[in-house]
């Protein structure tokens, strides 16, 4: 996994565990309906195989696979115009020489970050996507507690130990996919 999407999904995993910290505190209260039962969600296995997790993954990494094409690119580039300055050296003066030397390293530079602010760029929009697929996760979770009692729904990744019976992460999945199918990736270009 490049980093670039490994920074996503624990972006979308810290978010997720924040809902799930901020429900279980909303939904301290009870009823005499409650029966205190917690269910358990693998959040990462939401984000990565619901329909809306992966039409963000689907739109990023193509994304983040051109900047990085583009960077390797630029940089033969530049290094074959390192190399061509190198084997011109002794042709030109060294204030010549210095000057060439100094307008390639902006270049360089001037490119990196450009680079780095597309590459933000995609991140922030990453994180927005993501923020819309929280809305309406925190929405189903929530349904999801009123309809089966639940008195929580905590991370199955933190669980020590949880009865398979109280892993909600499939019906977590199939309520994303039939609410929220695919999201669209709004990359601000800089």
């Amino acid at each position: 996994m490049k980093s670039g999407n490994f920074l996503m999904w624990v972006a979308l995993a810290t978010i997720a565990a924040a809902v799930i910290f901020l429900y279980h505190i909303q939904g301290t209260h009870t009823t005499e309906e409650d029966n205190g039962v917690v269910a358990f969600a693998s959040f990462q296995q939401v984000l990565q195989q619901s329909n809306a997790g992966k039409s963000i993954s689907s739109q990023v990494s193509p994304k983040e696979k051109a900047l990085q094409e583009e960077l390797e690119t630029k940089k033969k580039e530049f290094q074959l115009l390192a190399d061509d300055l190198n084997k011109k050296h002794k042709f030109l003066s060294k204030a010549e020489y210095d000057e060439k030397g100094k307008n390639l390293q902006q270049m360089i530079t001037n490119f990196n970050n450009n680079i780095q602010k597309r590459h933000a760029a995609i991140n922030i929009a990453a994180k927005a996507t993501v923020e819309k697929v929280h809305q309406v996760m925190q929405q189903e979770l929530a349904t999801m507690a009123e309809e089966y009692h639940f008195s929580s729904i905590l991370p199955a990744e933190q669980a020590l130990y949880m009865d398979k019976k109280l892993d909600v992460t499939s019906e977590v999945i199939r309520r994303l996919d039939k609410t929220l199918s695919n999201v669209d990736l709004h990359v601000e270009e800089k």
